[in-house]
């Protein structure tokens, strides 16, 4: 368990180290999300019709080969999250992390961030729409958590904004609107 932390740590700093602190957008395309979690159609029994050139019988048979691309949003930290969000057991206190770890990075730069919103949100979504297992439990409070931190997210950005105009310029906010700890 210790070893899988001290690894995961590890990848979350290699992957910091590697962000360039930009105003882009990054979308993640993959279709390794929709394989996992689309059901499997057996051809054979659905396609059933006597005119075997019909439209629908070719139509379906085609669409069943292609595969659907899943688009996630926000910036390249809270892609990433978002492409192995199936892969976790449970959410346990992982969504914690997630959101602490990305409150210092949005800090550092809010207005690289104009789509983390849509991500936190895209990502509750994603743990409501899973089944129910008792091991998930805690989901309903990470699915809660995340929708804050998009609010939040939103409301931020809407200040850094409007921040902004008043100032008239487009540079990083003042360092008044980051909270400092008094040193001890």
């Amino acid at each position: 368990m210790i070893d899988q932390l001290v690894h995961s740590e590890m990848d979350l700093c290699e992957m910091l180290n590697m962000m360039k602190l930009a105003e882009q957008q990054y979308v993640v395309k993959s279709t390794q999300r929709d394989q996992a979690s689309s059901p499997q159609v057996d051809n054979g029994d659905t396609a059933m019709t006597d005119d075997h050139q019909s439209d629908t019988a070719s139509e379906y048979s085609t669409s069943s080969s292609q595969s659907t691309t899943v688009e996630f949003f926000g910036c390249a930290f809270l892609q990433a999250v978002q492409a192995q969000m199936d892969t976790f057991p449970d959410s346990g206190s992982q969504y914690l992390e997630t959101i602490f770890a990305h409150r210092e990075i949005f800090m550092s730069l809010p207005t690289a961030h104009p789509q983390c919103s849509r991500g936190f949100s895209d990502m509750a979504y994603t743990l409501e729409q899973q089944a129910w297992k008792e091991e998930r439990a805690a989901d309903n409070v990470a699915v809660a958590a995340f929708r804050h931190e998009a609010w939040s997210i939103a409301a931020s950005l809407r200040d850094v904004s409007s921040q902004q105009l008043l100032q008239g310029n487009k540079t990083r906010p003042q360092s008044g609107s980051v909270c400092h700890m008094a040193p001890m």
